[in-house]
């Protein structure tokens, strides 16, 4: 069979072992305490314990990578993100200290970066120090990024099964289909998350799979814009955006929240409830509603990246423009739920009020 025709197997695969794996994973995170208590924060929202099962994200893509043709700097990335799945699993346990996570993700991003040059950006083609610090500063954000979206139900896993989705498109259009195949599966993985994680979710994530969720999407990310960037002629600055751009979403709720936080003399790292799930539900909108409507701000940001492959250059930069001029007008509409009243947590809670800095 062609491989092409055999990735979608890969989707599927992920998302059974996924869904199946999650029953046994939750009655192992009850006996380990590892539950999301909704006591231990004031900006929980949850009305009873939940517990975390990020580890069935990663039980259910072993199986789909035993079939995916995944190559070397792709076997890389997954050990690393598997590292950060361990740091976020210490957090969710027993607690790190904001600074000691991020230098480890810094860390882990670095080692990536050094080891394997292909997750280099390109726009810096005669600086390549520059280069690999923006990779690593991109790659840290969106594992932070993704830890702050996990904060309703079914919304990281959901916005990451959409950007993953999106990237495997563009990666078989680049020819990449080992990039493709990791993507799918990953995909697929989120996908069976979400049989019970989205509303009402009956799991969370944690920061073990918010790690490894926002780890991997944005090294795969940078993998497929370096690929691009030795595909294409200096000219084509379109083509080496896409695959960023894809992640509109996640970097401007991680931007925006920090932003809020700043200006109200509190630490980027305490959480509160002014991520953009939140405001939209401060303006009238249910749970439910915002999280679809940040699945549907994520498909159209993604689809003219995909397009920009596709055309021809002057095509690609009008396509590539209608990103920020969505985002613009996102902002602009976002703005008046951002300055309504929310709930900010006090400094000295334990762990489990803490982000991810």
């Amino acid at each position: 069979m062609d491989p092409i025709f055999a990735l979608p197997l890969l989707a599927i695969v992920a998302l059974l072992i996924t869904a199946l794996t999650i029953p046994p994973i939750k009655r192992l995170a009850w006996h380990l305490d590892l539950v999301d208590h909704p006591q231990e924060a004031p900006h929980n929202s949850h009305p009873r314990p939940i517990a975390y099962g990020g580890l069935a994200i990663l039980l259910g893509l072993c199986p789909a990578l035993a079939l995916a043709p995944i190559t070397g700097p792709l076997w890389i990335l997954l050990a690393c993100a598997a590292a950060l799945f361990g740091v976020g699993l210490v957090d969710d346990w027993r607690g790190l200290a904001p600074l000691t996570r991020f230098l480890l993700q810094i860390a882990v991003s670095a080692f990536l970066v050094v080891t394997a040059p292909e997750f280099r950006f390109g726009f810096f083609a005669g600086h390549p120090s520059l280069a690999a610090a923006l990779t690593i500063l991109w790659i840290a954000a969106l594992t932070n990024a993704f830890n702050f979206l996990d904060n309703m139900d079914g919304l990281a896993a959901g916005l990451a099964a959409i950007v993953l989705l999106f990237l495997a498109l563009m990666g078989l259009t680049m020819g990449s289909i080992s990039a493709a195949a990791l993507a799918l599966a990953l995909a697929g993985a989120c996908a069976g998350f979400l049989v019970h994680n989205f509303f009402p979710a009956r799991i969370f994530m944690g920061d073990g799979g918010a790690f490894f969720l926002g780890f991997a999407t944005g090294a795969l990310s940078a993998f497929l814009s370096s690929q691009c960037h030795s595909a294409a002629s200096p000219a084509d600055l379109p083509l080496r955006w896409a695959p960023l751009l894809l992640l509109a979403v996640p970097l401007y709720d991680f931007l925006s929240v920090i932003a809020i936080r700043l200006r109200n003399a509190k630490p980027p790292w305490v959480g509160d409830t002014n991520h953009i799930s939140h405001r939209l539900v401060r303006l009238g909108w249910s749970r439910r509603q915002a999280v679809l409507t940040l699945y549907l701000l994520t498909l159209l940001t993604g689809l003219p990246g995909l397009f920009v492959l596709r055309s021809h250059s002057r095509t690609a930069w009008i396509l590539l423009l209608l990103v920020p001029a969505f985002a613009f007008i996102l902002a602009a509409l976002d703005l008046t739920a951002a300055r309504r009243p929310s709930l900010s947590c006090p400094p000295g809670r334990r762990k489990a009020e803490i982000e991810s800095a």
